[in-house]
């Protein structure tokens, strides 16, 4: 299945600023794009951009 950066948003709970950060760092290195420059994610970003939120989550924890 293959995602909108909006519905992805939406399905994570992040900003689409965050998904372009990310996108822009190189940390979605399999992002796809339509011919109009439009990202294209796959259910395989979505769990990287799982795993990626998680560490995040993981790493402000040990802040604290």
């Amino acid at each position: 299945m293959n995602y909108t950066i909006g519905e992805l948003s939406k399905i994570m709970n992040v900003s689409i600023h965050t998904l372009r950060y990310y996108d822009n760092e190189g940390l979605l290195p399999f992002v796809q794009r339509k011919p109009n420059g439009q990202r294209i994610f796959t259910h395989r970003d979505l769990i990287f951009l799982n795993t990626i939120e998680c560490l995040k989550s993981r790493s402000e924890e040990r802040r604290v």
